[in-house]
C-alpha cells in the first residue's frame, strides 16, 4: 500500500523531497505506524502532513515555510514553530540533516510523545479543522466541474440548469470554505489556550517530547545505528529505528541503556587512570625536552656558563637526548565472559532505580562496549535453572545491534543454577582461541549450592588456566558466589565504588 503524501505541507518540499520520505515510510514498518497514528489522532491531512513535516524540517539543510499552509493546517503550522522552539529541536536537525533515515528517527522519536502531551480538546479541533477542510476542497472541486461544464455547447434548458446548479455549488463552496478557516482559527486557538495554561504541562510536555527523542537519538548513536547521510548501511538504519521506536515506549530500557554508557565512561575513566598511574620501561633514546628523561651527560651542560646557552636553544629546540619510556598496555587486554541470572527475582528493583536484571544486562552491555573498543571479544550467558541452558551471545567487536533489543528483553524467570553457566564458560575459554586469555563476570542475586567435586575441578582449572572470576551480587541476598568467585562486591545502593573496583580487578587481572 503506497500512502498519501502531502505536497501542500507546512514546511516547503519538492517532488525529490516527498518520495524520498514515502519511500522511507514503506521501507519503515515504524515510521509507517507512526503516520498512521498522527492521522488518526488529528484527521487526515492534519496527522499525515505533521509527520511529513517533522521529517521534512528535520531531513533538510536550510527548510522554509510555505507562504500560506492549506486549509486545515493552520494548528499544523502552530505546533511546529512551538517544536522548533526549543534548543533539543535544533540538536535533533543537526543530527539529521541530509540524512533520511536519521530525519525517520527524529520523527519516530517526537511524534508519539507530542501526541501523548496533546489534550484531547486540540486533537478534537484539529480533527475538525481537517474534515473542514476536506469538505471545502470537495465542494471546490464540484463547482469546479461544473465551471468546466459550461463551457460546452448544451442546449438552452440544460445551460439554465447547469448555469443555476453552479451558483449553488459557489455558495456552498464559499459557506464550507468559511467553516474550514473558522475550524482552523478554533483549532490554533485551542492549541495556544493549551499551552498557555502552565497548570496543564502541555508546553513542558512538549519540551519533554522532544528533549526525550533528542536523547534516544544519542543513545541510538551510541550503539551504531546511524547509518549516516544517505544511508549506507540500510540494516543498521532499520535496526536503529526499530531500537528508537521501542525506546520511546519502553522507559526501562532507556534506563538501561543510559547505565550501559555510564559503566562505559566509567571503564574508560578507569583505564586512563590505570595507564597514566602505571610504571613505564625505558626502550630507546629519542630527543625531546621533558626534563625527568633528559639525560645527565645533557643536564651537566648547565654547570657550564657558556654551554649553559646551548642548553636553553636545544631545549626550545625540543633536541635534547632523552631516554624513550613506553607504558606498559598488559593489563585488561583479556576478552570476558558475562554470566548474567534471568530467574524471576531478578525482576525485583535493583541499584541505579533499575531492576536487578536490567542492572546486570546494562552492566554486560558496558562491557562489551568497552571490549568492543579496546578490540576484546566478549561472550554473554544468560542463565536460569538447571533445565534451561543459557542463552548465548557472541560479539567479537562491541555491540551487535541486530541483538541487541533481543539481549535485552530475554529472561528464563525461572529459578538459579550456577553449575550450567560455569561450565559453558570454561568450556568456551578452554575451546575457543580468542578467549584462552578471558576472565568471567558473574551477576547474580542468588545462591546456589554447587557440589564438592564440581568446585574442586573448576577451581583446579582456575588455577591452571590462570582466570579470574569476579562477581557482583545483586540485592539484599549475599549471593552464593564466595565458593568460586575470587571476589564478590555486594550491590544494594550505589553502584559506584563497586563498579570502579571490579572495573580495576578486572583490568590488573591479565
Amino acid at each position: 500500500m503506497r500512502r498519501r503524501i502531502f505536497p501542500s505541507g507546512v514546511v516547503a518540499t519538492d517532488g525529490f523531497d516527498r518520495r524520498c520520505f514515502r519511500d522511507t515510510t514503506e521501507a519503515s514498518p515504524e515510521l509507517a505506524s507512526v503516520v498512521d497514528r498522527a492521522q488518526a489522532a488529528l484527521g487526515d491531512p492534519s496527522g499525515g502532513t505533521l509527520a511529513q513535516d517533522t521529517w521534512a524540517d528535520c531531513f533538510k539543510f536550510m527548510p522554509e515555510d510555505v507562504a500560506q499552509p492549506a486549509a486545515g493546517l493552520a494548528a499544523v503550522a502552530s505546533l511546529l514553530a512551538e517544536l522548533r522552539r526549543y534548543p533539543e529541536w535544533a540538536e535533533l536537525r543537526a543530527a539529521a540533516s541530509l540524512d533520511e533515515w536519521a530525519a525517520a528517527m527524529a520523527a519516530i522519536g517526537v511524534l508519539p510523545r507530542v501526541l501523548d502531551a496533546l489534550p484531547d480538546e486540540v486533537k478534537h479541533a484539529s480533527q475538525a479543522a481537517a474534515q473542514a477542510a476536506e469538505t471545502a476542497e470537495q465542494t471546490a472541486g464540484h463547482a469546479d466541474s461544473l465551471a468546466g461544464l459550461l463551457n460546452e455547447q448544451l442546449p438552452d434548458g440544460a445551460q439554465q440548469d447547469l448555469q443555476q446548479q453552479y451558483q449553488a455549488a459557489e455558495q456552498e463552496a464559499a459557506a464550507a470554505a468559511a467553516v474550514s478557516a473558522a475550524a482552523d482559527s478554533a483549532a490554533v486557538q485551542a492549541l495556544q489556550q493549551a499551552l498557555r495554561q502552565p497548570g496543564r504541562g502541555v508546553r513542558a510536555g512538549l519540551r519533554q517530547a522532544v528533549s526525550d527523542a533528542a536523547e534516544d537519538a544519542r543513545l541510538v548513536a551510541g550503539w551504531g545505528l546511524s547509518p549516516g547521510p544517505g544511508g549506507h548501511d540500510p540494516e543498521a538504519a532499520r535496526a536503529g529505528l526499530a531500537l528508537a521506536a521501542h525506546l520511546v515506549k519502553d522507559q526501562d530500557l532507556r534506563a538501561a541503556l543510559r547505565q550501559a554508557g555510564r559503566i562505559f565512561r566509567l571503564g574508560l575513566t578507569k583505564r586512563r587512570q590505570i595507564l597514566h598511574s602505571s610504571s613505564g620501561e625505558i626502550y630507546s633514546l629519542e630527543l625531546g625536552r621533558d626534563l625527568a628523561r633528559v639525560l645527565p651527560a645533557e643536564l651537566v651542560l648547565l654547570r657550564h656558563p657558556v654551554l649553559r646557552r646551548e642548553f636553553r636553544r636545544r631545549y626550545a629546540e625540543g633536541s635534547l637526548t632523552q631516554y624513550a619510556v613506553r607504558e606498559r598496555q598488559t593489563l585488561g587486554q583479556g576478552p570476558v565472559v558475562v554470566c548474567i541470572d534471568t530467574s524471576g527475582s531478578m525482576i525485583e528493583p535493583g541499584p541505579a532505580g533499575l531492576s536487578r536484571l536490567a542492572w546486570a544486562k546494562a552492566l554486560g552491555l558496558g562491557m562489551a562496549m568497552l571490549c568492543g573498543r579496546e578490540r576484546r571479544a566478549w561472550w554473554s550467558l544468560l542463565f536460569g535453572a538447571d533445565a534451561n541452558l543459557p542463552r548465548e551471545y557472541f560479539w567479537r567487536r562491541g555491540v551487535d545491534p541486530a541483538r541487541l533489543e533481543d539481549f535485552m528483553s530475554f529472561g528464563w524467570r525461572g529459578g538459579t543454577s550456577f553449575a550450567a553457566p560455569l561450565a559453558r564458560a570454561r568450556q568456551i575459554i578452554s575451546d575457543s582461541p580468542a578467549f584462552r586469555r578471558a576472565d568471567i563476570l558473574f551477576v547474580t542475586d542468588g545462591e546456589c549450592a554447587l557440589p564438592d567435586d564440581f568446585l574442586e575441578d573448576f577451581q583446579s582449572w582456575k588455577a591452571a588456566s590462570g582466570v579470574s572470576v569476579f562477581a557482583f551480587g545483586v540485592g539484599d541476598h549475599p549471593g552464593g558466589t564466595a565458593a568460586f568467585a575470587d571476589r564478590t562486591w555486594q550491590v544494594t545502593g550505589s553502584d559506584q565504588q563497586p563498579l570502579e573496583e571490579m572495573l580495576e580487578a578486572l583490568a590488573g587481572s591479565r
